[in-house]
């Protein structure tokens, strides 16, 4: 039975019941009105507890909603008021759409008591909208210790099936499965279409725009919310040493928990960067406070798929599907929850766990297919200290083995790199030493025939009178102290 199936009688007991629970000595409001601000929008507005509809601006669209007549509307807004202070305004806006559309089962469950509401919650609550709010409303009351709720029934309520199960462990396993990974063509295809868009002279607004948000959503994961609440004052423009622009950007949390939202400061990619600047210098000219003219992630989307369509780049996935990948690149790279919960900007991380997981998991599959045993079933310990084997280092694919030129000398045999050398952007051999997805070889010839060619690179520097604050220079002295590290490491396993 749902809402739509209540029968004439039900109907009559939902409003007795509304009737009653109506009555019950609940708080007084500490305030009649309840400020609510929209991130997509930046519109604030008040809400009356003694108005009978509310106007709600949510992720820029305006939402109306009405409430029951009397006391019992009163009752509804106090407790709207009352749950959803200080909360994000879409939190909000589901909280009372759930609410007014539910309100005869939630009168139920409350007047009901903690005796039947076990019994009936499947039959009250089917959905995650209604049994969020109606878990809510319970708590407060139990909170307030009115009608038959009391404090000791928090247990049980927390108990309650919170409708959203199915959906989770969905999520979790399509993570798990790796299904929410970008191939690597589409990965190619949205790089290739940001870099053709950055090469334009110009292209129109919107389009621009949509090349923006696709190159925030993949370069740094955000949601949907942080890009569209980002205001023109968010983004700083500055010149590096070398007098080229940096462009930093400042996101605002979100889905944070009641005042625990915050700020994070990102750096756009270099090639990309002009992309951003045309967009703020548009926004200035027209002394726009906002960096988007949309406030729908929808809309956005679907202006992304268009433009990228367009540049000969059709894309197939959503802002969700990017976040994810995003992520699990990270993992994959050997990197921990801790990291990887930072990037998403969340704020507990055993968010990143299910991450971490499905990296193990695959690392076990590409084991199970090639047959080396140490090298994929025990990354994260490689990632730790562990050395790889001579044989595993000459079972490994060619593009993972790690090999080049180091001044005079030709390199080879001192590791793998775990996401292959062809796509690593720095330069081989002195650019893996301290790289977190290098696994460095137990071949003590070959580290020490890199240390020689590295310390004839630092004596080219000094011959040259070459300032060794350098990026190259000091680059190049914390691979050579990386490098005797490994030296010792395998000599001390030789010496026990």
């Amino acid at each position: 039975m749902n809402q739509g199936q209540i029968n004439n009688s039900e109907r009559i007991h939902s409003q007795r019941c509304a009737v009653e629970v109506s009555s019950w000595p609940w708080p007084a409001p500490m305030t009649n009105s309840m400020p609510v601000f929209d991130k997509y929008s930046g519109e604030s507005r008040t809400l009356n507890i003694n108005d009978e509809t509310w106007e709600v601006v949510a992720q820029g669209q305006c939402r109306q909603f009405t409430f029951q007549d009397g006391e019992v509307g009163r009752l509804q807004r106090q407790l709207c008021a009352a749950t959803q202070h200080m909360l994000a305004t879409p939190t909000i806006a589901k909280f009372i759409r759930a609410l007014t559309a539910n309100w005869g089962a939630i009168v139920i469950m409350l007047a009901d008591g903690p005796l039947q509401i076990d019994e009936w919650w499947d039959v009250l609550a089917p959905d995650e909208e209604t049994a969020k709010t109606g878990k809510t409303i319970l708590r407060y009351a139990a909170q307030c210790r009115v009608g038959p709720w009391h404090e000791k029934h928090l247990d049980l309520i927390r108990a309650l099936s919170n409708r959203n199960e199915v959906s989770s462990k969905s999520q979790k396993a399509r993570i798990r499965n790796r299904s929410t990974m970008l191939s690597i063509d589409m990965q190619a295809d949205i790089v290739s279409a940001l870099n053709l868009a950055a090469e334009r002279a110009s292209m129109p607004d919107l389009d621009l725009e949509a090349m923006v948000a696709l190159a925030l959503i993949y370069e740094h994961a955000v949601r949907p919310v942080q890009i569209l609440a980002l205001k023109i004052s968010d983004i700083a423009i500055v010149l590096d040493a070398n007098n080229e622009r940096q462009v930093m950007i400042s996101f605002h949390a979100a889905k944070q928990r009641r005042n625990k939202s915050f700020v994070v400061t990102r750096v756009m990619k270099p090639s990309w960067n002009i992309l951003l600047c045309r967009l703020v210098e548009n926004g200035e000219q027209e002394s726009s406070r906002r960096l988007f003219s949309t406030t729908a992630a929808q809309v956005l989307w679907q202006r992304v798929k268009r433009s990228c369509k367009l540049l000969g780049y059709p894309i197939r996935s959503g802002f969700s599907q990017i976040r994810h990948n995003g992520a699990q690149v990270l993992a994959d790279t050997g990197h921990g929850m801790k990291l990887i919960s930072r990037y998403l900007m969340q704020s507990q991380e055993r968010s990143a766990a299910v991450y971490v997981e499905a990296s193990a998991q695959q690392a076990e599959l590409i084991n199970r297919a090639l047959g080396v045993s140490r090298l994929y079933s025990t990354i994260l310990g490689i990632a730790r200290g562990d050395l790889v084997t001579t044989d595993e280092l000459t079972e490994a694919p060619e593009s993972m083995q790690v090999g080049g030129v180091l001044g005079t000398r030709m390199i080879s045999s001192i590791g793998l790199c775990k996401s292959g050398q062809p796509s690593c952007p720095f330069d081989p051999v002195s650019g893996c030493y301290g790289c977190s997805r290098f696994m460095p070889s137990d071949n003590l010839g070959a580290h020490k025939e890199a240390v020689t060619g590295m310390r004839e690179q630092v004596a080219a520097f000094v011959a040259l009178d070459t300032e060794f604050n350098s990026p190259a220079a000091l680059q190049l002295v914390a691979a050579l102290s990386k490098a005797q590290q490994t030296i010792a490491l395998i000599q001390e396993g030789l010496d026990s």
